[in-house]
């Protein structure tokens, strides 16, 4: 699926065809970690949940008539039918559009800031070329509010799955009266976001900021929307003082406030008996269970794990080195770990607990604080989880990263890849991409290069450039 940018910061124009196994590099202050976010927060929840409200309450230039007759139907009878496969059919390119281009008039909350103006950013999808795709996914999946909604919700909504049609009809405990208003929001969240999840189901983002986050510590952390967030799930009481606190604080951006909400969560609910028992079910769920052994095994070289399989006040994130494994000596928390510990972790985590098939993993410079070895061994695992059906997005500035890909990519070509696995770090087939999994740019000038060519050669020379200075000056002295 190819995304066209314009007028977003310092980049004026940029078209992302985005695939499986996506990469941006360049140097520091090009945009490249706002293209990354704002991919994430337009494609994701974000994006369709601002949409939704600006169109309830009649905010957006388009409107979709069959949305609204459904909703007259249901408030007038209680229930109502779309086909939701003919609506995307003749509405879901316009409508995807809508969402996208909407993203200007929120981009700022988004990123948590009021000195930037994002009046002329511009978004546009070309998805002539999944659209197949699309209507595929949306003849196939289930949905049934029952089990993710509010316990006393308005509505429920079903589709079974090789059908067309999504029902709309009362929940058991609804009163006589439908509020159009709640009916309006339903119904239309329903149908966005199921039009937004024909590209990933769930968008994750793992900011820089993963190493601080991930500290046992940072429960305690005065983040206004991290707070907020507890508030809203009762954690904590609404009280006086923590109304003040959240006024005064300056919201953080969206990406860095919810991985500390999925933190949060994994803490809160991170059960590995209820995990173990969905992988019996769900073979990508096992796959990427194995996948976060594979991270703690071969990267971080130790066992990783909260202190108790099942949450309670006192949980810990702890991890016992591989050379401690057969001694006395205790697991140390999270807080005092490498720093390599403190960036991976959290991935650890979201494999074991959370993944799913078919998310996209956004990831800010997975590179950070890491030895060049690892380095290499990150981009052969980030490869591993696209071949498992993940998608991941990146941004670095590793040398190391890119060079090896072309390994990777190099390898796949190979007949017998068998006997290549003893060359790489992590001695796994599965890390050998197919090149029509990859895309790679550079960001510079205001722009986004594609610069891997028909070849599997990556053309890029950010980093040879800066070589060949330091070589020169070597000379010179």
């Amino acid at each position: 699926m190819k995304i066209s940018i314009s007028n977003l910061g310092v980049i004026k124009k940029a078209e992302i065809d985005l695939k499986p196994l996506t990469i941006l590099v360049g140097e520091n202050n090009t945009g490249k970690t706002w293209l990354a976010y704002t991919l994430a927060g337009s494609l994701g929840n974000y994006g369709w949940s601002r949409y939704t409200t600006a169109y309830v309450a009649g905010k957006t230039p388009t409107k979709y008539r069959k949305l609204d007759n459904i909703v007259k139907q249901i408030t007038s009878s209680g229930e109502g039918v779309l086909d939701i496969v003919a609506f995307a059919d003749e509405y879901g390119e316009k409508c995807i559009n809508d969402i996208l281009q909407f993203s200007k008039t929120w981009m700022h909350k988004y990123l948590s800031t009021d000195r930037v103006k994002f009046d002329t950013l511009e978004l546009k999808a070309d998805i002539a070329s999944i659209k197949d795709h699309i209507i595929n996914y949306l003849q196939l999946i289930t949905i049934d509010t029952n089990n993710h909604h509010s316990e006393n919700p308005v509505l429920r909504a079903l589709k079974e799955p090789g059908e067309r049609k999504l029902f709309f009809f009362p929940s058991s405990d609804i009163a006589e009266r439908r509020p159009t208003k709640a009916v309006k929001e339903f119904v239309f969240g329903i149908v966005f976001q199921t039009l937004l999840q024909a590209f990933f189901p769930e968008i994750y983002t793992f900011p820089t900021e993963r190493a601080s986050i991930i500290n046992d510590t940072f429960l305690a952390l005065p983040t206004r929307s991290f707070l907020e967030s507890i508030v809203g799930e009762r954690v904590l009481p609404a009280s006086d003082e923590i109304k003040s606190i959240l006024s005064s604080i300056r919201p953080q951006s969206w990406p860095v406030s919810s991985f500390a909400t999925m933190i949060a969560r994994l803490y809160i609910s991170g059960n590995i008996s209820d995990r173990t028992e969905k992988a019996i079910e769900e073979h990508a769920i096992e796959q990427y269970m194995q996948l976060a052994d594979v991270l703690q095994e071969n990267i971080l070289e130790g066992n990783l794990d909260f202190s108790t399989p099942v949450p309670n006040s006192r949980r810990e994130i702890l991890f016992k080195p591989d050379e401690c494994i057969d001694t006395e000596t205790q697991e140390l928390e999270v807080s005092i770990t490498s720093s390599m510990i403190k960036e991976l972790s959290s991935l650890v985590l979201y494999l074991r607990y959370e993944a799913k098939h078919g998310e996209l993993l956004v990831i800010d410079e997975p590179e950070m604080n890491l030895h060049p070895a690892a380095q290499v061994k990150i981009i052969e695992f980030l490869a591993m989880l696209v071949n498992a059906g993940l998608h991941v997005l990146i941004t670095t500035h590793s040398t190391y990263v890119i060079d090896h890909l072309v390994n990777l990519m190099d390898a796949y070509k190979h007949q017998n890849q068998d006997e290549l696995v003893d060359i790489f770090l992590l001695q796994s087939k599965e890390a050998f991409i197919d090149q029509d999994k990859v895309s790679v740019y550079h960001i510079a000038n205001g722009e986004a290069k594609n610069i891997l060519d028909a070849e599997g050669i990556i053309d890029w020379q950010t980093f040879s450039d800066v070589t060949r200075l330091v070589q020169r000056i070597h000379y010179e002295l």
